[in-house]
């Protein structure tokens, strides 16, 4: 049943790709194990989402896995899913499972339009249950998710893999070691464009065209049209450019122990804003201005030593400015706007930073920052009043 061509990696522990799950078991087996779905904590981002949602089990060993433009390949049919059923889902954990029908509310995909439909239709879908947690924990945060469906050489169209793109546009891959064996490495391969890249797959049953989207997306990982990374400052944008773009001060609260040879820089869709070093000594909590666009989306990234924008390591987290109120923003002398960050940092270890994340904290106008004592030290971390003591007035 199941054919060669689809086994192209080696079984030291298993098969994890999920068309190689998918076939092991046609029928559904009843209850995968106890509810992953009821109580998932500690999910901050879409990175934490990737690593709960698609974990291999606990079994000991390696596994090699199908290159990624192959396993992308697959794909004949996409559909977006819109309701999968609850039952099904509430029995199933992602680190183990069994293949079977699940009923689901989903939208076709039209390629005329190239657009999923406006209306739903009910379809049993052959899917391994690994994949149902992540499907169902991205619904519920009003995440869009889109299945691949695949039949060659198969006996029955199953499910080959599901993607989960989340509100602020970041992706993941739910299903058992599907963050080692899809997720990640194609982090790692595409960068800063790994999202973009994502994104343009939807849809796409050309395994040809779904590999010239990694290849592109490779060449060019600045997400500049030239390949070469844009730069916002003064000396290396047009002056047009940056008369479009907003401005704010981020204070960045970054973990003590984020300390090794890698820098920190805030990107927004157009360009790279400054970048902190992340070297033994540093400001407990660093100020970095940084241009904002239309999108009022930050995201921050771990660079090398060199601060390489052709090659960034890692996303970190990403902020909505949105969350802050309007009158701070454009408030008079600008705004500073408090982010933490959270994650477990080892500097020898690639990517360096395990379920990071980022958060706004606070934010308020640069006038309450040098008027206020207080709310100085709340935002900034330290005194920058006039007085240095706090005893300028106090700006409510």
């Amino acid at each position: 049943m199941i054919i060669e061509t689809l086994l192209r990696s080696t079984r030291r522990r298993r098969v994890v790709s999920l068309i190689v799950l998918a076939v092991a078991a046609i029928a559904w087996t009843g209850c995968a194990g106890p509810s992953s779905n009821r109580n998932q904590t500690g999910i901050a981002s879409s990175a934490d989402a990737a690593r709960q949602f698609g974990a291999c089990g606990s079994e000991e060993g390696a596994a090699d896995f199908a290159p990624v433009d192959s396993f992308l390949g697959y794909a004949e049919r996409w559909l977006e899913v819109t309701r999968v059923d609850q039952e099904a889902s509430l029995h199933a954990v992602p680190t183990s499972g069994t293949t079977g029908e699940v009923a689901m509310s989903v939208a076709p995909y039209d390629t005329a339009s190239q657009s999923f439909a406006i209306t739903t239709q009910a379809e049993a879908l052959v899917v391994h249950s690994s994949m149902l947690p992540g499907i169902s924990w991205g619904l519920a945060q009003g995440a869009r998710v889109y299945v691949a469906l695949a039949s060659k050489n198969l006996e029955r169209e199953m499910v080959a893999y599901a993607i989960v793109e989340m509100p602020d546009g970041t992706h993941f891959f739910p299903g058992e070691c599907n963050y080692e064996a899809l997720t990640l490495p194609m982090e790692r391969m595409l960068g800063s464009q790994y999202d973009s890249a994502v994104a343009s797959i939807i849809g796409l049953t050309d395994a040809a065209q779904i590999a010239k989207v990694l290849t592109s997306s490779m060449a060019n990982p600045a997400g500049s049209p030239t390949g070469s990374p844009v730069i916002l400052n003064p000396e290396d944008s047009p002056l047009d450019l940056l008369r479009s773009l907003g401005r704010v001060t981020l204070a960045l609260h970054l973990p003590l122990d984020w300390t090794g040879p890698y820098t920190v820089c805030s990107k927004i869709p157009v360009g790279w804003n400054d970048c902190i070093s992340l070297t033994k000594g540093r400001v407990a909590v660093p100020l970095v201005n940084a241009y904002t666009d239309d999108s009022e989306i930050v995201a921050f990234w771990i660079l090398d030593e060199n601060a390489t924008l052709t090659h960034p390591l890692q996303k970190v987290g990403v902020i909505d400015l949105h969350e802050v109120p309007s009158d701070v923003l454009n408030g008079k002398m600008g705004a500073v706007v408090s982010v933490g960050f959270r994650g477990d940092f080892v500097a020898t270890s690639m990517p360096p930073v395990s379920g990071g994340s980022a958060k706004i904290l606070d934010a308020t106008t640069w006038l309450r920052v040098e008027t206020n004592a207080n709310v100085s030290i709340r935002v900034t971390g330290r005194d920058l009043t006039s007085s240095q003591g706090g005893a300028a007035s106090q700006v409510p």
